[in-house]
């Protein structure tokens, strides 16, 4: 394995482990972590490793990159991979990651409210929106 390969594969998997840590920390319990980050057969039978499948979906859906950026990028790593492949990971993945994610997501119970505030980060003041339950457990944060 080259090293630039294993260095994108630690960066894959210590994202896992924050993922894995907030689903933990939303309630969900560790043993359906476990069973959700160790699905064989969802990654059965590919040619590329999970870690670096998950990657490309991830950077693609989460960062304004276009496919041949990613292809770039893989390839800088030292993993070649074409932009059509990547293409077709997405269009695989992404709703089955949905679906697994949102199986895993914290309940949030029917009466809610938007908390609204204002706080200075790094010098400058921004505005911070919680959504809380009628539990006052926060649901989300932007």
């Amino acid at each position: 394995m080259h090293d630039c390969q294993t260095v994108a594969l630690q960066i894959v998997d210590r994202w896992w482990l924050g993922l894995c840590r907030k689903l933990v920390a939303n309630g969900c319990s560790f043993m359906s972590v476990a069973r959700f980050q160790k699905s064989p057969s969802m990654f059965s039978g590919r040619h590329f490793e999970r870690s670096v499948i998950l990657l490309c979906v991830r950077w693609y859906l989460a960062y304004n990159l276009s496919l041949r950026d990613l292809e770039e990028m893989m390839s800088e790593r030292g993993i070649c991979v074409d932009h059509s492949t990547i293409h077709r990971w997405v269009v695989r993945f992404s709703p089955l990651l949905l679906e697994r994610f949102n199986q895993r997501k914290r309940a949030v119970t029917g009466k809610w409210h938007l908390d609204e505030t204002y706080i200075k980060v790094h010098g400058c003041w921004m505005y911070l929106y919680r959504a809380i339950d009628s539990l006052g457990d926060t649901g989300e944060f932007f």
